[in-house]
């Protein structure tokens, strides 16, 4: 009777192994890499860009400076402001 059990739970076990392998991609096998695809895609907005040696128009060089000076005092560290703290009952 006990290698009844073995024997029923040994062939149940194959047989659903054997049905998962014939079930096909699930959805995320079968989107697999779309987003490193479209993310890279979207990066490369023109290829022959760095062939191209002729001036970017659009920002005149005021503009651009402000930019960059903007950005790179967004790195620097700003004073912390005070924290205040109100003790209500005993300390």
């Amino acid at each position: 009777m006990k290698r009844l059990y073995i024997l029923a739970g040994v062939i149940s076990a194959l047989t659903f192994s054997a049905s998962a392998s014939f079930a096909g991609k699930s959805a995320l096998q079968a989107d697999y890499g779309n987003s490193l695809r479209t993310a890279k895609a979207n990066q490369i907005l023109d290829p022959q860009a760095g062939k191209e040696l002729a001036p970017v128009y659009g920002l005149d060089g005021r503009s651009a400076r402000g930019a960059v000076e903007k950005r790179m005092d967004s790195f620097e560290k700003k004073a912390e402001k005070p924290v205040y703290s109100l003790s209500i009952g005993k300390p």
